[in-house]
């Protein structure tokens, strides 16, 4: 009985694993390019204007979260965004600043 029980425990632990494997790989990211409008690091969010004239505003999910400490109001930053079926933008997942062109490291 305990070997038939541990076998089942096997088999299921093993179909949620290739259950969630396959939704992280059908996950779909992009990357979008824009200013910093504000950060809520409370809430967990950033508002960007796209290099379309755009406001949106996403929540922070990941390492992003973190980053939020790291960009003000007026950085240029490129985002990493998690998004849904429809190619919609649904969190950021990683935000990195982008120089300015013709800047160079000292």
């Amino acid at each position: 009985m305990k070997r038939m029980v541990s076998l089942l425990a096997v088999v299921l632990v093993a179909g949620l694993l290739v259950a969630t494997g396959t939704a992280l790989a059908q996950m779909k990211s992009s990357t979008v390019t824009g200013v910093v409008v504000s950060v809520d690091t409370k809430g967990k969010a950033l508002t960007f204007k796209t290099d379309d004239g755009v406001n949106v505003t996403l929540p922070a999910e990941g390492g992003a979260i973190k980053a939020l400490d790291d960009v003000k109001a007026g950085e240029r930053v490129e985002l990493t965004c998690r998004d849904d079926d429809t190619g919609a933008h649904q969190a950021i997942t990683a935000i990195a600043k982008v120089k300015p062109k013709g800047e160079t490291k000292p």
